[in-house]
């Protein structure tokens, strides 16, 4: 869009019967603000909270399945007419979820490299709604257990992709005084996601024979919303000033924050950029003599990361801590199915012992 602008020089020598100098007429583009009415620091928070419900809040399907066995049990029997059978049944469905996160943890890495944080963000979430609507299908369609097993699995590959590819987005969005307070909304959403998953399961709400399928459905109530905001919201300004689209990350930064924030951000970032393209830049010999370019791309850039001794002894750490955090998720799927048996079943122990017994 343009603006036509004309004006009249003036003549000074009018007086003289000279003929006046023509019109000049000035085609300006229009500066349209691409940013939208509001607070940034309103859409800012809906982007962040929308990325930790469609990461760390569907931990909530982990926990509820841990106290819904009791009640699916039935339904389980009824398919597979024995105990062992069954066991087995709910053991796949229930490790499907954490196969999938890391599928979608290494999908999440291509694709932000190569297509930036929003992509991954997206598509993951997407993947999120799908797996959970499967899940529901569980006792609705033939072979309804398998069609579960496949949607958590998918719905483990949607929440891989988007913890790895949101975090990092997170971490890109805020401006310095305020990630901290941004990254740790993802614990914030883990710990609703665990105890909503164990509070939903109780016999008061789904925790029945007739209903216990419902509660793992419940995270599409804050996911839908979710995807939604994702998709309207632009891409990290950090990514597309390091792809050389300042036009576009200026519009973007100006999306996520104020002003002030905006200046101090971008000259962040340009500081970055520079001292990244001092690493990758070709390298001169002694005598002047240029020797062979260095290979650029995410190899490059991870063995020039792994080469800094801060950076590798933090990953180190928290690759030990994480491992140990996560070793329950992977060991204990079998332990919990037998002790639901043994003591639930057994002893008539109502979900109410469940949901102390996990917070234990």
């Amino acid at each position: 869009m343009f603006i036509s602008i004309f004006f009249q020089l003036e003549d000074s020598n009018s007086e003289d019967g000279k003929p006046k100098p023509p019109d000049v007429h000035i085609r300006m583009p229009r500066i349209v603000n691409a940013c939208p009415p509001g607070s940034p620091s309103l859409r800012l928070a809906l982007v962040v909270l929308s990325i930790g419900a469609a990461s760390h809040f569907l931990l909530f399907l982990d926990s509820v399945v841990d106290n819904l066995l009791p009640a699916a049990m039935p339904f389980f029997l009824s398919v597979y007419e024995t105990k062992e059978n069954a066991n087995h049944a709910w053991e796949m469905l229930v490790s499907s979820r954490i196969y999938g996160l890391a599928i979608g943890c290494f999908i999440a890495v291509l694709l932000s490299h190569q297509h930036g944080r929003k992509l991954p963000v997206v598509v993951g979430t997407i993947l999120d709604v799908i797996g959970v609507i499967l899940t529901l299908l569980i006792t609705y369609v033939p072979h309804g257990v398998t069609v579960a097993t496949m949607g958590r699995l998918i719905n483990g590959i949607g929440q891989g992709m988007v913890q790895t590819a949101g975090s990092v987005m997170l971490s890109e969005l805020p401006p310095l005084k305020k990630r901290g307070t941004v990254l740790a909304t993802l614990t914030m959403w883990a710990c609703m996601g665990e105890l909503g998953g164990m509070t939903i399961s109780l016999d008061e709400f789904f925790g029945t024979p007739e209903l216990w399928q419902w509660a793992m459905g419940f995270p599409l109530l804050v996911l839908l919303p979710a995807l939604y905001i994702i998709c309207h919201a632009p891409e990290s300004p950090r990514y597309l000033f390091l792809e050389n689209r300042e036009n576009e990350a200026r519009k973007a930064m100006s999306y996520y924050q104020s002003p002030v924030d905006c200046k101090q951000s971008i000259e962040e970032i340009l500081m970055e950029k520079q001292f990244t393209l001092q690493m990758v830049k070709e390298k001169v010999d002694e005598n002047g003599n240029s020797s062979k370019k260095e290979r650029d791309g995410l190899v490059t850039s991870i063995i020039e990361r792994l080469k800094d001794g801060k950076f590798t002894r933090a990953l180190l750490i928290a690759l030990f801590v994480q491992t140990f955090v996560h070793l329950d998720d992977w060991v204990d799927i079998k332990r919990k199915v037998q002790n639901h048996h043994k003591v639930n079943f057994s002893c008539g122990f109502p979900t109410r012992h469940r949901f102390l017994k996990t917070l234990d």
